[in-house]
């Protein structure tokens, strides 16, 4: 199960930025309607904080930001 929801979260993650590039594009120089825009981008949002929740959750360890933390807290000298 844990590896059905790393993929669906990987997924979920892929589409999100690909409808948000889609809809910066397709808004940004084609399109007047603001709110379409705004809509599409807050899908997009929603669908990526969806499938990064999912990915951590399975994963906590993953993720760049976690590793850099734990390189930088080690290289430090003990009690500063």
């Amino acid at each position: 199960m844990a590896g059905v929801t790393y993929v669906v979260g990987k997924i979920l993650e892929i589409a999100a930025m690909l409808t948000l590039g889609v809809a910066l594009l397709v808004y940004g120089f084609g399109e007047d309607n603001m709110n379409s825009e705004l809509a599409w981008l807050l899908l997009g949002s929603l669908m990526f904080l969806a499938g990064y929740v999912l990915d951590v959750r399975i994963h906590p360890t993953s993720s760049s930001w976690t590793r850099r933390c734990r390189r930088w807290t080690a290289s430090r000298p003990a009690g500063s």
